[in-house]
């Protein structure tokens, strides 16, 4: 049952996401179902004024930076690039 619900909250998302142009609508659908399942287990263990509390910020920087052309980066690859970037300058 709880599987069904969590897919069906996920598909229900993708459709949002698709509904409203974004290119990655199921890699947003993803981030927003880890997200929201991050929320509600911090409010369950930490109670209301966690990091929780932060859920409705946050999903709208993640769902602009998707709404802007994609997927962020990983930090370790722009990182990885930075470092490549001064090896070069410095040799």
């Amino acid at each position: 049952m709880i599987e069904e619900f969590k897919t069906a909250q996920r598909n229900r998302l993708v459709k949002l996401c698709r509904d409203a142009g974004i290119a990655k609508a199921d890699q947003l659908a993803d981030t927003l179902s880890l997200l929201i399942e991050g929320a509600r287990v911090s409010v369950q263990s930490v109670g209301p004024q966690g990091p929780g509390a932060r859920f409705i910020s946050i999903a709208e920087v993640v769902i602009s930076v998707f709404a802007q052309g994609g997927a962020p980066r990983p930090a370790s690859h722009t990182l990885l690039r930075k470092r490549k970037a001064a090896a070069g300058s410095a040799a």
